[in-house]
């Protein structure tokens, strides 16, 4: 399974590019908090002037990865207990003291109506306890993200948790739409999404987007992008 750069409307602060591959003109990498970012010219599409996608993978630090193996490893015993919440194991705690608050482990039985029967599923997960797997918004505020499973009753759901163990080890790959003429950007999820249809935002100054923007744009049209006040 292959990788994807974060979601530009997240927007996080910070990220400098890394031109390390300026020999290779079909790459460019941006580092992140905890991940890389890398952009692949030889994907480009153009739609119209100034208009087109490009596929980018995203994939996590070694010792990010590890953490999240093992938070998910961690996760997959927790399907058997009952719903509620329990203290973390200090064995997690890999990418040294925590920076953030330390919350339980949380385990919730969730029930949907499903053709006229209802469905019952149990569901873990575990806020990762470091600022640097944080979200930062752009409005300033930090929310912690999370390690997460779905159960199948008392036993971890497999497919979902060898699909999220593979995600974690080879990244996310996702398709991203620049419109250089405007300042936008979005994300083609499917490979059958209609890039006209694509929802898109704003890209906003002195962030992260912004930076992958203007240099993205810069490389493929060799033109200054449109810079949205």
């Amino acid at each position: 399974m292959n990788l994807s750069p974060l979601i530009f409307s997240v927007l996080l602060i910070g990220g400098v590019p890394s031109l390390a591959g300026q020999d290779d003109k079909r790459f460019i990498e941006f580092q992140r908090r905890g991940s890389t970012e890398t952009y692949d010219f030889s994907t480009v599409q153009v739609l119209q002037p100034g208009r087109f996608t490009i596929v980018s993978t995203s994939i996590d630090d070694a010792d990010v990865m590890k953490l999240k193996l093992k938070v998910l490893d961690t996760l997959r015993t927790y399907c058997k207990q009952p719903s509620g919440t329990y203290p973390a194991p200090t064995d997690l705690f890999i990418l040294g003291p925590p920076d953030m608050a330390v919350e339980s482990i949380e385990v919730q039985s969730i029930s949907r109506p499903v053709t006229g029967r209802n469905i019952s599923t149990k569901y873990v997960s575990w806020h990762y306890p470091y600022d640097r797997l944080a979200l930062h918004t752009v409005a300033g505020k930090v929310a912690p993200m999370d390690g997460h499973l779905d159960c199948k009753d008392e036993l971890p759901n497999e497919e979902k948790y060898f699909a999220q163990r593979t995600e974690i080890m080879n990244g996310i790959r996702i398709k991203e739409l620049f419109d250089c003429k405007t300042g936008r950007t979005g994300s083609l999820y499917n490979d059958d999404d209609d890039p006209n249809q694509v929802f898109t935002t704003f890209v906003k100054p002195l962030t992260y987007g912004h930076r992958v923007y203007d240099e993205i744009c810069l490389r493929v049209t060799n033109e200054a992008p449109h810079s949205p006040e």
